[in-house]
């Protein structure tokens, strides 16, 4: 009967520890699962920086769609904002065919409201075959910044 105690006390034991270091790693890896989830880049396809807004109308002519945001004076023309990389290079790439230069600049914030539109928005992107198409949808982009994130 001593032995059996004995063995249940080990168990007991053994189970106790094993949940004990269960728990530590399952909490360490959640906190490392949601850190990386909480970054999110975005990606400001940028057509150029101005230091007016006379500048900015002189330059930007040509581009039907285009969201301008001053910064300490300086004018930052954007024509598209995406979160999935192969979308951006092929903006890039549709822009570098009109002969418009189009810089990629990685921004990281929280937003959920937001970053839920652009995953929505790319899923549209992604399957835009022409500048047009693009620019359309862009243009929402671009208007859903506005009213998310800069009232904010």
């Amino acid at each position: 009967m001593e032995g059996f105690k004995n063995t249940m006390k080990l168990v007991f034991f053994t189970i106790l520890i094993g949940s004990f270091f269960g728990m530590l790693i399952h909490n360490h890896y959640l906190d490392d699962v949601f850190a990386f989830q909480d970054i999110n880049v975005f990606y400001f396809l940028q057509e150029g920086t101005y230091s007016s807004r006379e500048l900015v109308r002189a330059n930007t002519r040509n581009l039907n769609t285009k969201l301008v945001v001053e910064d300490n004076g300086m004018y930052h023309v954007y024509v598209a904002i995406t979160r999935d990389v192969s979308v951006r290079d092929y903006i890039i790439e549709l822009y570098q065919e009109k002969d418009i230069e189009i810089h990629s600049k990685e921004k990281v914030f929280n937003h959920l409201e937001f970053q839920t539109n652009i995953d929505q928005f790319d899923l549209l992107l992604r399957n835009s075959t022409t500048i047009e198409e693009i620019n359309s949808i862009s243009a929402v982009v671009l208007s859903n910044f506005e009213q998310t994130i800069r009232k904010d």
